[in-house]
């Protein structure tokens, strides 16, 4: 039983050739479409154990690119993720700009006192 992710629409069902209407080459590539359809959603474990050498290696393949091009797209999510939202920053409350304030005011008057010297 394929995994229902698997199956093809009915719209892409239309578009293809019947099977009685196939060459035999268009057989064979069918035959294997379908069975990779099968073998690419296999657990590691049952792919290992049913797969002759041929399949088990395409499914590593397979299974070894997917990962990887994850593992891309996390990295490029994380750096696209600040731009799309930057962090936020906390308001100031009425006490912090108060402090700012004087912060200001006290460095204001030493920059004018250290120039009457």
């Amino acid at each position: 039983m394929l995994p229902q992710s698997a199956t093809r629409s009915t719209t892409a069902l239309q578009g293809m050739i019947a099977p009685e209407d196939m060459t035999t080459d268009q057989l064979k590539i069918k035959d294997i479409v379908d069975k990779w359809r099968v073998v690419r959603f296999m657990d590691r474990a049952e792919a290992e154990a049913e797969l002759d050498e041929e399949w088990l290696t395409a499914y590593n393949k397979f299974h070894e690119e997917y990962v990887s091009h994850m593992e891309l797209m996390m990295e490029i999510k994380e750096k696209v993720a600040v731009m799309i939202e930057p962090p936020r920053i906390e308001r100031k409350g009425k006490k912090q700009r108060k402090r700012d304030l004087y912060a200001k005011k006290m460095a204001r008057e030493a920059m004018i006192a250290s120039k009457a010297k």
